[in-house]
This record gives C-alpha cells, sequence and structure tokens, in this order.
C-alpha cells in the first residue's frame, strides 16, 4: 500500500512542477507546500478508487491536478485542462523513463531480498526521487527554460484534444491492465511513441512559436517605420512650405545686394548685409543638408534578385540596418530564380537570409564599427552565401553547441539562438555546408559565415584563436582550418 502511494504522490508532484513550469509560472515555498499536500490527499484517494474502479484512476489524477491548479493560478478554463493532461502525460513518461533506469537495480533487489513490500518500498521512493531530478534537469536545457509559451494561445484546441486523447487513452489501459503482460508491454511500446511523437511536436511548435515571434516584431518594426516615414514627410512638407516664402525672398535679396555692389556705393554697409545673408543661406542649408542625407542614404539602391519575396526582405533588413546606424550592403554575382528552381525552395530561402542578416545586425549594432555585407555567388560551380559583419566573435561555447542546441553570444542583446538552429535543420536537409571564417584584425569585418550548397553537409570553423582550435577534440564533426588574411573562402 505505502509503496503504491508513493509512487502516486511523485507522479501528482511532478505533474504539478510540469505545469507550472510549462506555462512559466512562479513556484512559491507556499504553492509548493500546497502542491505536496494534494499530492498525498489526492494519492490515497486514488488508492482508494484503484481497488474498486482502476478505470477511473487517470480521470481522478487528472481531474484533481486541474481543480487544484485553478484554484492557484488565476488563467483561462481551457489552458488549465489541456496543460494539466500535458502535464500529466510527461509526468507520466518521466516515470516510464524511471522505470527503465531503475529496472536492472529493482529485479536485484527484490531478488536478494526476502521482505518484498520492503524492497517495492524502497525501490518506489527511489524511483520518485529519479523521476523528480529528471524532470527538474529537463527544465535546466535552455529551449525549456521558458517552458512552452504557445499553450496560451487559444487557437490551439484541436491539437489540444488530440494530444490530450493520446494521453489519456494509453495510461487508463496501462492501468487497468497492468497484469497482462501483452497487453502491459504493448503499453509501454505506446507510451515511448507517444514520448516521441510528444517531442516532435513539442520541438515544432517551439520553432513555429519563434517563427509567428519574428513575424510580429517584423509587422510592430514596420508600423513604427510607416510613423516615422509619416514625421519625416510632415517635416519636409513645413519645410517645403517654408521655403515657398523664404526662397522668393532670398532672390529679391541676391538681386538688391548685387544691384548695390554695381553702383560701388556704400560697400561697408553691402558687406555687412552680404555676411548676414550668407550667414542665413548657411543655416538654411544646414537645416535642409541632415534631411538630404537622410533620405539619400535611405533611396539608395540594392541590386534586384528578381524574386519579389527575396528582393522585400533585404530591403526591409537594410532599413532595419539603417535605423541601428549599420551600413548594410548587398552584392550579387548570380541568378537568384535559378537557385530557387532547382536547389532550395524560396520558403527556405528567405528563411535562411532572414535569420543570417538578423543575427549579424544583432551582432554589430552595438559595436564601434557597423559593417554588414551580404553577398550571393557561385564558386567552383556551387552557390554560396556569404554574411560578413563587424560584431564580435563567437564564443567557444556557442561554435561547441550549433546545430545541437539553442545557443548565442548576444543573449543580453536579443539574440535567442534559435534562428541559427533552425539554419542548421535546413542546411542538413539541403545538404549544405556551414562555414565561419574568423577575419584578419586588418579588415573592417571580424567574421564570415557562409553556406554551401555542395551537397558535402559540413562544419567548418577557420580560426586562429586557441579556444577554437581545440574544439575539433570535443566534437568530431567540426573542421578547424587556420585563419588566412582574406574575406571569404570556399570549401
Amino acid at each position: 500500500m505505502i509503496s503504491t502511494l508513493i509512487k502516486y504522490i511523485f507522479l501528482i508532484l511532478c505533474s504539478f512542477y510540469f505545469y507550472a513550469k510549462l506555462l512559466n509560472l512562479k513556484l512559491s515555498k507556499k504553492i509548493l507546500l500546497i502542491d505536496i499536500f494534494i499530492s498525498i490527499i489526492l494519492s490515497i484517494t486514488i488508492y482508494i478508487i484503484n481497488q474498486y474502479a482502476p478505470y477511473l484512476v487517470v480521470s481522478t489524477i487528472i481531474f484533481g491536478i486541474i481543480i487544484t491548479v485553478y484554484f492557484i493560478y488565476n488563467i483561462s478554463f481551457n489552458i488549465i485542462i489541456f496543460t494539466s493532461i500535458l502535464s500529466f502525460g510527461f509526468s507520466y513518461f518521466t516515470f516510464f523513463i524511471s522505470t527503465i533506469l531503475l529496472a536492472p537495480f529493482a529485479f536485484i533487489l527484490v531478488l536478494n531480498n526476502q521482505d518484498g513490500e520492503l524492497s517495492y518500498l524502497f525501490t518506489h521512493t527511489l524511483l520518485g526521487i529519479v523521476q523528480l531530478l529528471i524532470t527538474k534537469s529537463i527544465f535546466r536545457i535552455k529551449r525549456l527554460k521558458n517552458g512552452m509559451p504557445f499553450l496560451y494561445n487559444k487557437t490551439f484546441n484541436t491539437i489540444s484534444i488530440f494530444f490530450s486523447a493520446i494521453i489519456i487513452i494509453p495510461t487508463t489501459f496501462y492501468n487497468v491492465y497492468k497484469d497482462n503482460n501483452s497487453i502491459f508491454i504493448a503499453l509501454i511500446l505506446l507510451t515511448g511513441i507517444y514520448g516521441f511523437i510528444l517531442y516532435i511536436w513539442w520541438k515544432n511548435q517551439l520553432t513555429k512559436n519563434y517563427n509567428d515571434k519574428l513575424k510580429s516584431k517584423e509587422i510592430q518594426e514596420l508600423h513604427n517605420e510607416i510613423e516615422r516615414l509619416k514625421k519625416d514627410n510632415e517635416n519636409l512638407s513645413k519645410i517645403v512650405h517654408k521655403d515657398n516664402k523664404l526662397i522668393p525672398a532670398m532672390v529679391m535679396s541676391v538681386k538688391e545686394l548685387l544691384t548695390s555692389f554695381s553702383s560701388y556705393d556704400n560697400i561697408n554697409e553691402c558687406t555687412d548685409i552680404a555676411k548676414q545673408l550668407l550667414g542665413t543661406l548657411n543655416t538654411l542649408s544646414n537645416e535642409r543638408a541632415g534631411i538630404l542625407n537622410l533620405h539619400e542614404k535611405q533611396i539608395e539602391t540594392i541590386p534586384s534578385s528578381g524574386i519579389y519575396r527575396i528582393d522585400t526582405l533585404i530591403k526591409y533588413m537594410k532599413q532595419k540596418a539603417f535605423n541601428h546606424n549599420i551600413n548594410f550592403s548587398f552584392t550579387l554575382n548570380s541568378n537568384i530564380k535559378f537557385l530557387t528552381q532547382n536547389i532550395i525552395n524560396e520558403d527556405d530561402l528567405c528563411t535562411i537570409l532572414a535569420d543570417l542578416i538578423e543575427n549579424a545586425i544583432i551582432a554589430t549594432k552595438e559595436q564601434n564599427t557597423k559593417q554588414v555585407l551580404l553577398n550571393i555567388d557561385i564558386e567552383h560551380n556551387h552557390y554560396c552565401i556569404h554574411l560578413l559583419d563587424s560584431g564580435i566573435p563567437f564564443e567557444s561555447t556557442t561554435i561547441l553547441n550549433l546545430g545541437i542546441i539553442r545557443t548565442t553570444t548576444h543573449s543580453s542583446t536579443g539574440g535567442s539562438g534559435i534562428g541559427l538552429m533552425n539554419t542548421f535543420e535546413l542546411l542538413k536537409k539541403y545538404n549544405a555546408s556551414f562555414v565561419i571564417t574568423e577575419s584578419p584584425d586588418t579588415t573592417i569585418f571580424t567574421k564570415t559565415i557562409s553556406i554551401y550548397f555542395d551537397n558535402l553537409n559540413q562544419f567548418k570553423v577557420i580560426s586562429n584563436r586557441p579556444e577554437i582550435v581545440i574544439l575539433s577534440t570535443q566534437r568530431n564533426d567540426i573542421i578547424i582550418e587556420k585563419a588566412q588574411n582574406k574575406i571569404g573562402l570556399s570549401l
């Protein structure tokens, strides 16, 4: 009896912990004590129900979790229901993993111990502790440290019903048919498959949520840019209105001054008038110079790729760089239409370009030298993308984790790491190579990120820094080369 209660206590307690972490809620000591108390009470209730109606055990646990969190947290009831079920599913999956990890130890303990109940008591206690440790360690992963914010999305109902069903049904049957070996094994396999599906779904939702936030951020920045342009237009209108009156008056003053000089009378008086007129002209010129220079930079043309979406994206990124006083340039030496029709689809190319340029802007905006250069070219018969910037170099730990977990050198200035994670996934899809080239100190660019569509799927770093050179001993798929005195290179 006690061993079964301990199992349920840890299962429910981990469910409460998952709930708080998935929604990124504060877990105070008071709430933790309430969770522990409810877990004990609910476990006793479930133990009694299990004696008479085992098929109601899972539903009772989930119902108890829902009622508890409803009174603790002020959240929409739809979100509470699905998150409670999802939390129970995650808790059950960690219980499943803990069982697999401790299975050999539990078998030996039960086999060598005459007191079966004592062995089960110790085993379930250890199992619960391991489950709790696994649960806590999950949220130490950077990608999960903020939980699953997309769960707050109200348009999540259909997928919620699906995942709720695949959580409740297997766990209910598992509890009812645990004495039937065939069904028991089938349900364990089903739990493993479900866990894998849940992982893929979670990963896709995080990526989708990131892309949605990025689009929302871009829309807001475009709105801000429209407002700025309206303000500039209003200022220009005021200047034009003012000039319509000032310029004729200045023309008249110049004519009168020239007439006065031609008569050679009152030279000193004419000189004073000329100085006043020159001062006025200089003031007017200076007022307009800043505005004209601003608009000249904004209308600076960039090469056209012939693809509207890509041209719009690059123009937008150029404007975004301009807002941070970054000099953004784009050179095109290849046919992008052929690239999108034969090598990589347009959507994926736009995603890669947006992520690379965004990262370059984040890396550069706090630097003294602010330069970003995008180049799309063909080298050794392979299409390639080069993104050069004057930002700080990558940290060695960032390079070590690229493509494995979300990592960034610029978390304090807006970097999240998911952009490069997306890029690596797309490069794997197209079997393309990723190259980081650290530039010599004599150039304005500090590094170059290159993508080669060469069917090699390599990850290469060109650097002279000792901490980078040793990375090849820590990660087998990184190729390390010594940097040369040039920008850009080919594989």
